[in-house]
């Protein structure tokens, strides 16, 4: 239920109420005064904790579930490994995961089946400056890489 209250200083003041049923006591829940809300809770006054600015990106990644063999024990277990982007078939698939998973101690083998998810993956916007790198916004190459062959270059003359 809204109410609309004009009070002498004030422009207008909208007042929303909660009626409770058993003992039909009026409590304000929201009031405005110009541009400005207030709340009240009922319960205890809770405060809000403000959410992080996150970045975030939807990617199409294939859920590959592979055939891995261990060299060591010479036992097989079958994993289930996210691999970002999309593939033809499991040839292509199979060339990428042995490219990324194949190491002293463990082979891929054969890739039994695959599923592409759409996921939305993030982090916080502090992290993302932390752990990103910078890009020159023409080229959209690593500023780092262009200083380096210029470093390069300087070395050899």
């Amino acid at each position: 239920m809204y109410l609309f209250i004009k009070k002498p200083l004030m422009v207008a003041t909208v007042a929303r109420y909660n009626v409770s049923r058993e003992t039909f006591k009026v409590r304000p829940l929201v009031w405005q005064v110009g541009n400005t809300a207030y709340t009240t809770n009922l319960n205890k006054k809770r405060r809000k904790k403000m959410r992080e600015k996150m970045v975030t990106r939807s990617m199409k990644v294939t859920e590959a579930t592979t055939l891995m063999v261990n060299l060591e024990t010479q036992a097989t277990e079958t994993i289930v490994i996210p691999m970002p982007n999309t593939y033809k078939d499991d040839k292509a698939l199979m060339k990428a995961i042995t490219k990324a998973y194949e190491n002293a101690t463990q082979k891929p083998v054969h890739v039994l089946s695959s599923t592409v998810v759409e996921k939305l993956y993030g982090m916080t916007e502090k992290a993302f400056i932390e752990q990103a790198k910078e890009l020159d916004p023409k080229t959209r190459k690593l500023i780092a890489d262009a200083d380096t062959e210029v470093d390069a270059e300087a070395i050899a003359d």
